[in-house]
């Protein structure tokens, strides 16, 4: 058991460091294709402003361009910014932040994601707690888009004798075993393991797959 357990510890911490690498080339990607480009494109029309001072139309032209590129360069840096840490975790609370993440992703991916009353109130909880569960929420969903094939998406808090019960559940193609073994898996269960939980992995009822986090009370938001 000890040597199965160093043996799973050794492959986590590559995996990690794998999904490290891979996080810092997207965000040099991004950087360098995204906002790198709209930087040269505003220093080349701020160039040419100074060679249309007779052409008013030109310069309405350029000084559209610019806030164009720069309205643009905003979302970058705000998409960058939500990736690297969801600031609305802070601001508003998990349950916004969770909710604007599931906007984001329904408009991109067009799957219709959904938070279902489960009967109980979102706890205020500590920003540490909260950004474990988010994550957690992230790596759910974000498995139910690129491998379930799924149409729909829900998320619902429940309460339960001994804590919470967090369910992600979607209508995909169902249960894959292979799944287990995946980074995404793992790190979802050493994300609830870290918050004195457990979580199971199962076949829908009604198709598809529901991740289930069983959470104890968390600290909360020191008032």
């Amino acid at each position: 058991e000890l040597e199965k357990s160093e043996r799973e510890n050794r492959h986590l911490t590559q995996t990690l460091m794998q999904v490290q690498e891979q996080e810092r080339a997207a965000l040099a990607r991004e950087l360098h294709d995204g906002l790198g480009q709209q930087v040269t494109g505003i220093r080349a029309q701020g160039y040419l402003i100074p060679y249309q001072q007779d052409n008013p139309e030109q310069l309405a032209t350029i000084s559209d361009q610019i806030v164009t590129a720069c309205d643009a360069m905003d979302q970058g840096f705000r998409r960058i910014i939500h990736n690297l840490y969801p600031v609305q975790l802070e601001q508003l609370g998990l349950k916004a932040a969770v909710s604007d993440m599931m906007a984001g992703l329904e408009v991109r991916t067009g799957i219709a994601c959904q938070i279902v009353d489960g009967g109980c109130d979102w706890p205020d909880w500590s920003l540490d707690s909260a950004t474990q569960i988010y994550r957690l929420l992230q790596e759910a969903l974000n498995n139910a888009v690129r491998h379930a094939d799924a149409t729909r998406v829900t998320v619902t808090l429940q309460a339960t004798p001994a804590g919470y019960r967090l369910s992600v559940e979607d209508n995909g193609q169902g249960f894959q075993p292979q799944a287990q073994t995946g980074f995404g898996i793992r790190s979802m269960k050493e994300r609830c393991r870290a918050l004195g939980g457990k979580l199971d992995v199962q076949p829908n009822t009604t198709g598809g797959v529901a991740v289930r986090a069983c959470l104890p009370e968390l600290d909360t938001r020191k008032g």
